[in-house]
């Protein structure tokens, strides 16, 4: 038993150590802080994004996870003497988070305001059953 505790946890680390390779290779990610708390029996999860317009943000979802990314793109443009200068900056925001129960993806709603993104999910009923003791 204690060996495939041991299995699941390297596991689970060797994931995280792919997903931050795979972060480090896109270039300029940043990473959202959230809040995640529990509301009226739902989670609810306030992620920081600012400066995204919400058709560059993408939420998707499991039975026991959301990966939320967006793309945020800044332009400025300068004009200097004779001529025009315009400057570019593309960044990304990536988050997996991994939820505290399962959930039926159906179930989950996002609405984006003032910068922060907030995802309300339902817990699925029926998944877990106290069991008495004869």
């Amino acid at each position: 038993m204690i060996d495939r505790m041991v299995k699941d946890i390297y596991d689970v680390m060797e994931r995280i150590e792919k997903e931050y390779q795979a972060l480090l290779k896109d270039g300029d990610v940043r990473i959202p802080s959230i809040d995640m708390y529990e509301e009226n029996g739902e989670l609810v999860i306030k992620a920081e994004i600012p400066g995204v317009k919400k058709d560059n943000i993408s939420v998707e979802a499991g039975k026991d996870f959301i990966e939320i990314q967006a793309n945020m793109e800044k332009e400025s443009d300068k004009k200097k003497r004779n001529y025009f200068r315009r400057e570019r900056m593309i960044s990304q925001y990536y988050r997996k988070i991994q939820l505290p129960f399962e959930v039926e993806p159906k179930n989950i709603s996002a609405r984006y305001e003032n910068g922060i993104l907030e995802i309300r999910v339902k817990r699925v009923e029926g998944k877990k059953v106290r069991i008495n003791i004869e």
